[in-house]
C-alpha cells in the first residue's frame, strides 16, 4: 500500500513535527475508507489475500495514531461482518486463516488495553475490535482456542465485567466470554483458574435482589449465568464454586424471587450435575426447605435421606395430601379422556392403540404416572406414618394400592406388547404344525363316535404346542446368560430356596427361569405322546408313551439350554418384529412438543438389562441418529440444556465401555510363562484357546455395534445440527472419541494387533495393518479362539473392529479441519482425547492411533 508506505516514511523523516505528516495519515484514512467497498464483494477475499495486503491491513492496528488503528479495525468489522461472509465458507476462511497468522488477535486484543471508553470513537472502536474477534470465531470455531491461549482476552472481559456500571460494552462482553467458552473445555478449565468463578458469583451477585433495568441488561445478566454454567462443566471448577460459596448464593437468588431465579435453578443444576459434594453442600444450607418453596416448614436432622422424607411428613404430611390431591386430579382427567374414546370408537376406526395412549399422555397420563412413582418410592421406605398416610387418603377416595400399581405399569405397556409380539410370532409358527396334525386325524377318521377322541386328541396337541412355545418365550434373550451347565442348573435352584445376596437372587431367577422352561417342554412332550398314540393305546400303556415324551422333552430342553438355542439371533429379531417398535409420541401431540425423547430414554435407562425390549429400544436410536428416519426425532436431540444429549451419549458409551472393561480383564488374564508363549507361537491364531471373559464380552458385540454407529453419527450430525453447541459445552465428542479408540485398541489386542506405542518413523497410514506376533514378546495381548467355535468368534472381533474403524474414520472425516488446525496448535488431544474414558491402552497410545486415522484420512 502506496498510502501506507508515505505515512511511515513521513513519520520517520520528521517525527518532531506532526505538521509534515499530517497529510499522509488523511491520505491514509480515506485509502482505508476505500478499502470497505471490498465487503461487498467477499469473493475477491482470496485475491486480496494472494496480494499480501493481509499483513499491511493488520499492521495498521499497532499504528502510533489511533484514529488509524480505530479506521483498521472497523475495516476488519466489515471485512468478517456477518452478513457479508453468508453463503462464502471458502472466502471467509482464507480470510480468517491469513488474520490468524499474521497475529491479528493478539494486535485486537492489545488494542483493548489502549482505548478509552469515554471517548465515543474510541467506545464504538471497543464494540467492533469485540465483534471482530466474534466473525473469526463464527467463521473458524478454533479461533477461540487461539484467542484465549495466545492473548489476555479473558483477562479484560474479566475486568469488564468486573465493573458494576452497565453499558452496552460490558453487555457485549458477557456475550463474547459465552461464545468463548461454550465451545471450549480448555477455555472453561483456564478461566476457572484465572479466579473467574468468583468474577462471576460478584458480577450475578449484583442482581439477587434486584431485576435489570432494561432489555439489554436482562440478556447481560443471561449471558453471565451462561458463563457460570459453562464454567461449571469441569469438576475442578464445580469444586471452587462450592468453595466460593456459590450453593448459597443461588438459594439466596432463588429466594429472592426475581427475574434470575431461573438461571440460578439452572446454575444448581450444573453445578451438582455428577458432583457429590455440592448435592451434599446443597443439603446441608437447607437448601431443600428453598426447593420445597410451595411446602414451607420445619427441617427434619438426620440423614439426607431421611430430611428429603422429612420434608413429607412435617405439617401433618401435607405434601402427601397434596400429591394424593394431584394424582386424584389427573386420574379423573385420564379417565374422562378414556371414556370420551371409547365413545369416538366406533366413529374414528383408524385411532389403533397406540393413538389412544398417545391421547391419554396428552390428557395427564405421564403426570400421573410421575405422581403415582412417587407415591411408590414413599411407601416403600417404611416409614409408619407416611404408609398410615397414604393408605388413609386412598380409602377416602375409595382407591386401593392396586390402582396406583396399575398407573405405575402401564408405563411399561410397550415393553408387555413386545412380549406378546414376540410370543404371538411363536404361536403362528406352531399353526402349519396345527395344520398338519389335524389333517391326519381327519383322514384317520373312521366313525362319527370318534369325534370327539379326536377333538381331545387336537386340543391336547394344540396345548402342548402352547405351551412349548411359552416356555421358550419365556427364557429368551438377545444375549447369552451365564449359568447354563446342568451344575449351575442345580446349584442356581438351591440358591433360590434357601435365599441369596441381590446378585445371587438375580441369577437364581435366571435360572429358576431355566428349570421351568426345562419342565415345560418335558409337560409339552408328554401331551404330545397322549395326543399321538391316545386314540390306539389306553391305560397304563398310554402313560408310559406319555413318560416316554417327558422324558425326551426333559432331554430337548436341558439341550435347547445348555447349547444357547434361546438366544435370539440377529436379524432375527429384526424380521420378527412386523412393525418397528417406536419409542416416541405420535408427531404433532403435545408430548412430541415438550418432551419427545423421555420415552426413549426411559426404555434405555429404566428396562431390565440386555432384554429384548432393551435391545429394540437401541436398535431404534441407531435408526434414529444414523438414518435420520424421524428428522424431528433427532433434532430434539440438540436441545438447549445438553441434557438430553448428554443422558443419549451416556447410554451408548456404557455398553462399549463395558465391552472395552471386560476384554481388557480377559487379556490381562491371558498367561505369559514360557511354555503357554511357546504353545501360542506353535498356533495359528485361529487354534489358540481364548480365555473366558473375552467369549462372554463378544457375545454382546451386536448391541455394541449400534452404540458404536449412534455415537458417531450424533457426533458427526452436530456439526450441522448442533445450534446451540451442547455436544462441544457438554465435552462429549472427546468422550466418544476416547471410547471408540480405546474400544478399537482392545478389540485389535484381542486379533493379534500390537498396541505399544510405535516411534515416530514408524507411524504413518502404511502401519495401519495386522501384525505379526514376535516370539517372546510381552507388549501385545493375542485373544485365542476355540477350535470348534473359533471362526464365530473371530468374525465377531472383526465385525466389531470394522464397525468401530469406520465410525471413526466417520468423525474424522467430517471434523478433519478441525483436527488438522488443533494438531497444528498442539492442542488436538485437548479436544479430542478425554482421560477419564481411557480404559485400554494409555494416553500416548491414543494420541499416536488419532494421529494414524488423521494422515489416513489425508492420503
Amino acid at each position: 500500500m502506496r498510502r501506507l508506505n508515505s505515512n511511515i516514511e513521513a513519520r520517520l523523516k520528521h517525527p518532531d513535527n506532526p505538521e509534515r505528516f499530517a497529510d499522509s495519515e488523511i491520505d491514509l484514512h480515506d485509502e482505508i475508507q476505500r478499502l470497505r467497498v471490498l465487503a461487498g464483494a467477499p469473493e475477491l477475499y482470496p485475491d486480496l489475500v494472494s496480494l499480501n495486503a493481509v499483513p499491511s491491513i493488520v499492521g495498521l492496528l499497532n499504528h502510533d495514531n489511533i484514529d488509524i488503528a480505530i479506521d483498521a479495525v472497523n475495516l476488519l468489522q466489515d471485512l468478517t461482518d456477518e452478513d457479508v461472509l453468508e453463503d462464502n465458507d471458502e472466502p471467509a476462511k482464507v480470510l480468517v486463516d491469513a488474520l490468524v497468522e499474521n497475529n491479528a488477535l493478539e494486535l485486537l486484543v492489545q488494542i483493548l488495553g489502549k482505548l478509552s471508553e469515554s471517548d465515543p470513537d474510541e467506545n464504538a472502536a471497543v464494540h467492533a475490535a469485540l465483534a471482530t474477534i466474534e466473525n473469526m470465531v463464527e467463521v473458524k470455531p478454533a479461533v477461540a482456542e487461539i484467542v484465549c491461549e495466545r492473548t489476555r482476552l479473558l483477562k479484560w472481559i474479566l475486568g469488564r465485567i468486573k465493573v458494576k456500571e452497565f453499558d452496552g460494552n460490558k453487555q457485549y462482553a458477557s456475550e463474547i466470554l459465552a461464545i468463548l467458552l461454550q465451545g471450549s473445555p480448555a477455555n472453561q478449565k483456564r478461566l476457572g483458574a484465572m479466579n473467574g468463578v468468583d468474577v462471576m458469583l460478584q458480577a450475578v451477585a449484583m442482581y439477587k435482589s434486584r431485576d435489570p433495568k432494561s432489555s439489554d441488561e436482562e440478556e447481560m445478566v443471561e449471558n453471565l449465568f451462561d458463563c457460570l454454567c459453562c464454567l461449571l462443566m469441569p469438576m475442578e471448577n464445580k469444586e471452587r464454586f462450592v468453595k466460593a460459596e456459590g450453593v448459597e448464593l443461588m438459594l439466596i437468588i432463588m429466594k429472592q424471587k426475581k427475574s434470575a431465579y431461573g438461571s440460578a435453578v439452572r446454575a444448581l443444576d450444573f453445578a451438582m450435575t455428577k458432583y457429590p459434594p455440592a448435592c451434599e453442600r446443597f443439603v446441608d444450607v437447607l437448601g431443600l426447605k428453598t426447593a420445597f418453596a410451595a411446602f414451607m416448614g420445619g427441617i427434619v436432622r438426620g440423614s439426607r435421606r431421611d430430611r428429603l422424607l422429612g420434608k413429607f411428613v412435617e405439617n401433618e404430611c401435607e405434601k402427601i395430601d397434596r400429591l394424593m390431591e394431584l394424582y386424584v386430579r389427573y386420574s379423573d382427567r385420564v379417565k374422562a379422556e378414556s371414556e370420551r374414546l371409547d365413545k369416538l370408537e366406533f366413529d374414528d376406526l383408524e385411532m389403533d392403540e397406540e393413538e389412544r395412549y398417545n391421547r391419554k399422555l396428552e390428557a395427564g397420563l405421564y403426570t400421573l404416572q410421575l405422581i403415582a412413582v412417587i407415591l411408590g418410592h414413599l411407601w416403600s421406605s417404611e416409614h409408619p406414618r407416611m404408609k398410615a398416610r397414604i393408605e388413609l387418603l386412598l380409602r377416602q377416595q375409595k382407591l386401593t394400592k392396586k390402582d396406583v400399581k396399575h398407573v405405575v405399569q402401564d408405563n411399561f405397556k410397550v415393553c408387555e406388547t413386545v412380549k406378546n409380539r414376540w410370543l404371538g410370532f411363536l404361536i403362528w409358527q406352531s399353526i402349519s404344525v396345527t395344520s398338519v396334525y389335524l389333517l391326519l386325524l381327519l383322514l384317520r377318521l373312521s366313525t362319527p363316535d370318534s369325534l370327539l377322541s379326536l377333538l381331545l386328541s387336537f386340543l391336547a396337541f394344540h396345548l402342548s404346542l402352547l405351551l412349548f412355545s411359552f416356555s421358550i418365550s419365556t427364557i429368551s434373550s438377545p444375549r447369552p446368560l451365564p449359568s447354563s451347565s446342568p451344575s449351575d442348573l442345580a446349584l442356581g435352584l438351591f440358591r433360590a430356596l434357601i435365599g441369596a445376596g441381590e446378585g445371587d437372587r438375580i441369577r437364581s431367577r435366571r435360572t429358576v427361569g431355566f428349570v421351568v422352561a426345562v419342565v415345560g417342554f418335558g409337560v409339552s412332550g408328554f401331551l404330545s405322546g397322549v395326543a399321538v398314540f391316545g386314540r390306539t393305546i389306553d391305560g397304563l400303556r398310554l402313560v408310559g408313551f406319555g413318560l416316554r415324551g417327558f422324558v425326551f422333552g426333559v432331554v430337548l430342553g436341558v439341550y435347547y439350554v445348555y447349547m444357547g438355542r434361546w438366544v435370539l439371533s440377529f436379524p432375527i429379531v429384526q424380521v420378527l418384529q412386523t412393525r418397528r417398535c417406536i419409542f416416541a409420541p405420535s408427531q404433532g401431540s403435545a408430548a412430541a412438543e415438550t418432551n419427545p425423547s423421555e420415552p426413549l430414554l426411559a426404555a434405555l435407562e429404566q428396562s431390565s438389562q440386555r432384554s429384548l425390549f432393551h435391545y429394540l429400544a437401541y436398535l431404534d436410536l441407531c435408526l434414529v441418529s444414523e438414518s435420520n428416519v424421524d428428522s424431528w426425532r433427532r433434532a430434539a436431540f440438540f436441545e438447549e440444556s445438553g441434557e438430553t444429549y448428554r443422558r443419549i451419549v451416556s447410554v451408548c458409551l456404557r455398553p462399549l465401555e463395558e465391552l472395552t472393561s471386560n476384554l481388557g480383564e480377559g487379556l490381562g488374564n491371558c498367561s505369559a510363562d514360557k511354555e503357554d508363549l511357546l504353545s501360542r507361537q506353535l498356533c495359528s491364531p485361529m487354534d489358540i484357546r481364548m480365555d473366558a471373559k473375552l467369549q462372554e464380552a463378544l457375545n454382546d458385540f451386536q448391541l455394541c455395534t449400534w452404540c458404536a454407529r449412534t455415537v458417531a453419527a450424533l457426533t458427526t450430525c452436530s456439526h450441522m445440527e448442533d445450534r446451540f453447541g451442547v455436544a462441544q459445552i457438554s465435552g462429549c465428542n472427546a468422550a466418544v472419541f476416547s471410547t471408540l479408540l480405546s474400544c478399537l485398541l482392545s478389540v485389535e489386542a484381542c486379533l493379534g494387533k500390537k498396541t505399544n506405542p510405535q516411534p515416530t518413523h514408524f507411524m504413518g497410514p502404511a502401519s495401519i495393518r495386522w501384525a505379526t506376533p514376535n516370539a517372546g514378546r510381552k507388549d501385545w495381548a493375542v485373544g485365542a479362539m476355540p477350535r470348534k467355535r473359533g471362526v464365530a468368534l473371530q468374525s465377531r472381533a472383526y465385525v466389531m473392529a470394522d464397525v468401530l474403524r469406520t465410525s471413526i474414520y466417520e468423525i474424522v472425516g467430517v471434523f478433519y479441519d478441525e483436527m488438522q488446525a488443533n494438531a497444528k496448535a498442539s492442542v488436538l488431544e485437548k479436544y479430542w482425547i478425554d482421560d477419564g474414558k481411557i480404559l485400554y491402552g494409555n494416553h500416548e497410545t491414543l494420541v499416536q492411533k488419532l494421529r494414524l486415522f488423521l494422515d489416513f484420512c489425508a492420503t
